[in-house]
């Protein structure tokens, strides 16, 4: 019997015993055990429900009249209103939530209409209701987006979208599923039972309740819009934050961050103030996020030993717990460091008709500033880089899919940078080995093996020449061609000019590519009586006469 059936029987059996009929006090005193027997009957499967079905975790991902209780013909009428990321419990037959309590009834709209959809049963607030599965997220906790978040269809770098989410906005995500860099997210799109699934970093979003709190109460202020007047809604935000930092304090709130920038020279160095000036405190490898604690700049005298510069510009810092300055031309504030995957092509604006003749090379940090423009079904993003020819930070855009944000191949672009800093090929080893180590992607991985080969080029096998044949230096009227003490990456010994007369020694056996041209490299000799410079040159900068190549 069931509980609609349940309960026109209690009715039926109260009408009877009030009708009127002539009935003795015998049979009213049946009436009301028959009716309590029922009554008991009710509560105890009610109770037999209840520790039937378990209770998971989850998180309603619309906005609106979104819960529902049955009226007594069966029907679904509107009863309650929630917002997204608001908790709720989904009654599930197991604990793994596969197969939550979901039954078939009728919607009845306000204007009248009606119309069969699927219900699932959840609990909020220790009340029961329904509501349709498209509108809640299945074992799923509560997160915010504490940046721009990117969304992938696959927790894997290459499959990255253009569906982007703004920072601020409340998400569910998945209790159950858990990658190493991705976090697995729902979001409402009309159609999908529980929440369509998508994956972001877990660095751009945040379960932390607090969080959550404070950013839920911040969209409500936004969402406000004109019914309040712009002051009234700074001030609301400014006694919100106030509020949730007097409450939990800044330091166990992490969403109220400060202020942070990122080391974009290599070799950048940290200082200390001393009464003669800044000086140099400590050096951090590219990539290095500081905390920065004034974005006025301070205007003091770089002093190193031998020399100063008058009048440069510092931010105050904090790193690893201690104060510096660092030079406002090193230090990009903001934004989320990435690592370029390969060589891209830089532009002016975020039109294609802004290309510039630079090109940013696979391996190069940098800074996203966040800001993006979809252009010809692909997209173009904003990045902020330094310029060490200038020394200074630039800011330009590429073609967005040249980038990865990866912790681990940031960190890996990371210790390749200080194995070409390192002096000592040990350390150079050990940098590589540790950037190995990381499992990066498949790009950066090949830079690394880049880089590994020419800081560690394997040897090469060397040719005599019969005789001394004579070659003719070809390169540009105003370039010079480099001769080195090695092939590849040896030191350059000088130069020689277009159209100089060489002698050829030796030759390599192996060949090497470099801007496209494959040849082998020479070891020449040069001077008309006798002999000045001798060393190796790329056969790409040479013209045989005769003989020869």
């Amino acid at each position: 019997m069931n509980k609609t059936t349940r309960l026109a029987a209690v009715f039926a059996f109260c009408a009877l015993a009030f009708c009127g009929c002539s009935k003795k006090k015998a049979d009213a005193a049946q009436v009301d055990e028959q009716m309590l027997a029922l009554l008991a009957e009710e509560a105890a499967q009610q109770v037999a429900e209840e520790v039937q079905y378990e209770k998971v975790d989850s998180v309603m991902i619309l906005t609106g009249w979104t819960l529902y209780r049955e009226n007594s013909e069966g029907k679904m009428i509107a009863s309650a209103e929630t917002r997204v990321g608001d908790s709720v419990f989904v009654y599930c037959k197991n604990t793994d939530g596969k197969e939550p309590v979901e039954k078939e009834a009728v919607r009845r709209l306000q204007n009248g209409k009606e119309e069969p959809l699927t219900f699932v049963r959840v609990s909020v607030d220790d009340e029961d209701y329904w509501t349709r599965p498209i509108f809640v997220a299945k074992q799923a906790l509560p997160c915010v987006a504490i940046d721009e978040v990117r969304l992938f269809s696959a927790p894997d770098i290459a499959t990255m979208t253009k569906a982007v989410v703004e920072e601020g906005s409340v998400l569910a995500q998945s209790s159950a599923d858990s990658e190493k860099d991705f976090a697995c997210v729902f979001l409402y799109d009309g159609t999908t039972p529980y929440g369509k699934r998508w994956f972001a970093l877990k660095s751009h979003v945040d379960s932390n309740p607090n969080v959550v709190e404070k950013y839920a109460t911040l969209t409500r202020i936004e969402e406000l819009g004109d019914k309040i007047k712009p002051e009234v809604s700074d001030e609301l935000r400014h006694l919100v934050l106030e509020e949730f930092s007097n409450k939990y304090g800044k330091d166990d709130f992490p969403d109220l961050k400060k202020k942070h920038g990122t080391m974009l020279r290599n070799g950048g160095s940290l200082k200390k103030q001393t009464n003669l000036g800044m000086e140099w405190a400590a050096e951090i490898p590219v990539g290095t996020e500081l905390e920065i604690l004034s974005e006025e700049p301070v205007k003091a005298d770089w002093v190193w030993k031998g020399g100063s510069s008058k009048d440069r510009t510092f931010y105050k810092v904090r790193y690893q717990g201690k104060e510096y300055f660092v030079l406002t031309n090193e230090c990009a504030l903001g934004g989320q460091c990435a690592v370029i995957t390969g060589d891209t092509v830089l532009y002016d604006k975020d039109r294609f008709s802004t290309f510039r003749n630079e090109v940013l090379e696979q391996g190069t940090l940098v800074v996203l500033t966040g800001r993006m423009s979809d252009r010809l079904n692909t997209y173009l993003r904003e990045v902020m880089f330094y310029d060490s020819n200038a020394s200074v930070i630039r800011t330009r855009w590429m073609w967005g899919a040249n980038e990865s944000m990866m912790n681990d191949d940031v960190k890996a672009a990371q210790l390749v940078a200080l194995a070409k800093a390192a002096k000592d090929d040990d350390m150079k080893r050990e940098y590589l080995s540790l950037a190995y180590g990381l499992n990066p992607y498949e790009p950066i991985r090949e830079y690394i093996e880049e880089v590994e080969r020419l800081l560690f080029p394997p040897p090469m096998t060397f040719i005599e020449w019969q005789g001394t044949p004579l070659a003719r230096v070809t390169c540009g009227e105003d370039e010079k061609v480099n001769v080195r003490d090695a092939p590849k990456t040896g030191k350059v010994l000088g130069q020689l000019d277009n159209e100089d007369i060489v002698g050829v020694r030796m030759v390599t056996e192996e060949e090497d590519t470099i801007d496209g041209v494959t040849a082998r490299w020479y070891n020449i000799g040069y001077g008309e009586t006798k002999l000045v410079l001798e060393g190796w040159v790329f056969g790409g900068f040479l013209r045989f006469d005769g003989g020869g190549e």
